[in-house]
């Protein structure tokens, strides 16, 4: 809207608009007309925030109630005073009808009643546009809400649909799994049939497996129910802050690694992706503004391997759980943040999300649990530190 309210003065009389410019000095954008065909087609074009409208235009097509009927055709909202030397009722009633907010009577409305007359239609009619807009944004609104929604289900449509397809893949792999038997059975008398029916069942057996832990499993199933790909989680991490604002905002970033043969650890993928977001949410809520963090899966020979580290004293949590010989993924955590105290940080993994804005590592000690893996903080107090979360290595 405009700062300056535009005020409407229509009469067919140029000494009565020269006596209401002056009147009104100073209230507003003055806009004058003698001809109601004219300021018709202005409001049309233009928002006015009231108008001072005579009645008796005789000469004219449309008188002054004939002019507010037409206005009210295309503009609700103007606030509309209108101006007569008649006191007959039947001005009154037609005013009414073409819902004028005002009835200016010349011989007897003062100056001073002029004037809150017309701050009052101003006000008014801006009160009323203003409503107007917010419903039209409420619409607006509720329209988003509606095609997110919408957007929503076609999203949970669309993981039916895919379970489908896993359930068909399912069958199939079924039929195949009978198959990989009927070839066991015969690989005695046809020893060249042996080593092809071993690995494929090995294969099918896995498959069935990986797709029995998506399909039936809950996602804390136990670690031997599913496994998740190292490269696959990491890259959906990576999706996952790329558009997460909270962070963005700030200038903080999130960087990956990936490894350069792809491997499974023992964990569903579920708890894993969750437990390294809390991670990565741990170490971006004590970065400053405008850092990145860089989170790298390497690979390591054994889990004793994993946990060597020289000379350097570091909080390590589920030791024991960590098979010592088994080859193991470590996820290093590195960024530019403060130190933590081992008291700090054991208080951090307790299954509770804390008030202040720090991430829930309750989820990641769950993760662990599930996995067998260990989480490692480091010790001493330099200013660039490494957090590790090191999962074993799913086998056949």
């Amino acid at each position: 809207m405009n700062a300056d309210p535009t005020i409407l003065l229509l009469d067919d009389e140029r000494l009565q608009l020269m006596t209401m410019r002056t009147q009104l000095r100073g209230l507003g954008r003055l806009v004058e007309f003698t001809q109601s065909g004219a300021a018709l087609e202005f409001a049309r074009d233009n928002p006015i925030d009231a108008a001072v409208v005579d009645i008796r235009m005789p000469g004219q097509a449309m008188d002054g109630l004939g002019f507010l009927r037409e206005l009210r055709s295309f503009d609700a909202d103007v606030s509309v005073i209108i101006r007569t030397a008649d006191e007959s009722g039947q001005i009154a009633d037609g005013a009414i009808e073409a819902r004028a907010i005002r009835r200016f009577i010349k011989s007897r409305t003062t100056l001073e009643e002029f004037h809150r007359f017309v701050l009052a239609a101003i006000a008014e009619t801006r009160a009323r546009r203003h409503l107007a807009h917010a419903a039209l944004e409420h619409d607006e609104n509720r329209r988003q809400l509606h095609e997110a929604l919408g957007t929503y289900d076609v999203t949970i449509t669309s993981a039916t649909v895919y379970k489908g397809v896993i359930q068909s893949m399912r069958n199939n792999l079924t039929a195949l799994d009978l198959l990989a038997h009927q070839l066991g059975a015969q690989a005695e008398e046809l020893p060249q049939l042996a080593d092809l029916a071993a690995r494929n069942e090995a294969v099918v057996s896995r498959m069935m497996a990986d797709i029995d832990a998506f399909l039936d499993g809950p996602f804390n199933a136990p670690s031997n129910a599913s496994t998740a790909s190292v490269n696959e989680t990491l890259l959906a991490l990576e999706a996952h802050f790329a558009g997460a604002t909270e962070w963005l905002c700030v200038g903080k970033k999130v960087s990956v690694g990936l490894l350069d043969e792809n491997v499974f650890v023992t964990c569903p993928p579920p708890p894993l992706l969750n437990a390294l977001k809390h991670l990565a949410e741990f170490c971006l809520s004590r970065m400053a503004d405008g850092t990145q963090l860089a989170i790298k899966a390497v690979p390591a020979e054994s889990g004793r391997a994993a946990l060597a580290s020289a000379n350097v004293p570091r909080l390590v949590l589920n030791r024991e759980a960590l098979p010592a010989e088994r080859p193991c993924v470590v996820f290093r955590f590195r960024a530019e943040m403060p130190q933590s105290s081992e008291t700090e940080l054991r208080e951090l993994l307790e299954p509770r999300i804390s008030a202040a804005r720090t991430a829930n590592m309750g989820v990641v000690q769950q993760a662990l649990a599930v996995s067998g893996g260990a989480l490692v903080f480091p010790g001493g107090r330099n200013a660039s530190i490494r957090v590790e979360a090191i999962l074993p290595v799913a086998t056949e």
